[in-house]
């Protein structure tokens, strides 16, 4: 039986987040994401794939991001989990994302291993992700 997964991604606060503080102009990009898992494929699996290889991965190839995995804890998307990313700077997603939608070379061979990990547990994955600059 086919089961529908909506992934989502939340930003709750503006402050201190796992021993790091948001700084003013820092970018974070909370992406929503939905999709259908695969008949053979767990919630697990996938927070597994994102906190032991889509989490260092980033962070190790694109200086100045942060990574978090994220479970909804009340609300509209309780239980559900998500990704935020955290750029220290606008220059900084300039530098990897010149324009939305668009990705630096090196970025794009990065997201399509990720999006062919993803896609290990997802029959079908959609996406949707707004910048916000901390002011």
């Amino acid at each position: 039986m086919k089961r529908l997964l909506i992934f989502s991604v939340l930003f709750l606060f503006a402050g201190i987040v796992n021993g790091q503080t948001l700084n003013k102009g820092a970018v974070i990009s909370p992406s929503v994401v939905s999709g259908i898992l695969k008949p053979d494929a767990s919630m697990n699996q996938v927070v597994d794939f994102l906190q032991k290889t889509y989490k260092p991965l980033c962070e190790e190839a694109l200086e100045g991001i942060t990574v978090f995995v994220l479970k909804g804890d009340r609300g509209k998307h309780e239980h559900l989990y998500g990704v935020l990313i955290v750029s220290e700077s606008l220059e900084i997603r300039n530098k990897y994302w010149p324009e939305e939608g668009e990705f630096r070379e090196d970025v794009l061979v990065l997201h399509e291993q990720l999006l062919e990990g993803l896609m290990k547990y997802f029959i079908t994955l959609n996406g949707d992700t707004t910048d916000w600059v901390i002011l």
